[in-house]
């Protein structure tokens, strides 16, 4: 006849239980992610500042630099770099961007600034834009002049300022979920 093999449990079993206690476990997780959301969001938050304020993106042309005053791309006062911010929705997921967006005089949503900003846009010239350069020019505003007939468009370059640092530092935002899931697994 064989033998009976046996098993002796040595260590901290007591803790395994508790870890794996169905109900404590999902409370620290969720917990755990939405401390690692907030963590997530103010470091790229930084990093997206940081990086609009690199100025490693293309130079804006002469008119820009003359309607705004300055040759710093995406950089008026600091309007867009202090509009970023981020909203945690539970313990799923953390939303990070620009809450801006430009209104027409009754207050109507045209367009998403910080958008076409980093996205660029090829904007059509239209009749009424044609006139509207013109009577600028025509009213002696720096940097304004009219439009030749031969432009059809205007086009804002792509300046990616939130997904290039999101590419440049997601192992640092992953870590962060690294650390949630560590002090889960510790109790924690």
């Amino acid at each position: 006849m064989a033998g009976l093999v046996g098993m002796v449990k040595t260590g901290k079993w007591d803790k395994v239980g508790f870890i794996l206690n169905a109900p404590s476990f999902d409370k620290r997780i969720k917990r755990n992610a939405i401390i690692a959301h907030h963590r997530v969001a103010l470091d790229y938050r930084k990093d997206v500042r940081a990086d609009i304020r690199g100025k490693k993106y293309a130079p804006n042309k002469a008119m820009t630099i003359a309607i705004k005053g300055s040759s710093t791309p995406l950089v008026d006062n600091a309007d867009m770099i202090n509009a970023i911010t981020y909203k945690i929705d539970g313990d799923e997921k953390v939303e990070i961007g620009i809450k801006r967006s430009a209104t027409s005089g009754d207050g109507k949503k045209l367009f998403n600034v910080a958008e076409i900003l980093h996205g660029g846009a090829t904007v059509r010239v239209t009749d009424r834009m044609r006139n509207f350069f013109k009577a600028m020019w025509a009213q002696g505003q720096s940097g304004w002049f009219p439009l030749l007939p031969t432009t059809v468009a205007i086009r804002i370059p792509a300046r990616p300022f939130f997904r290039v640092p999101f590419e440049q530092n997601q192992d640092k935002y992953l870590n962060h979920y690294e650390e949630a899931v560590r002090a889960t697994m510790q109790g924690k």
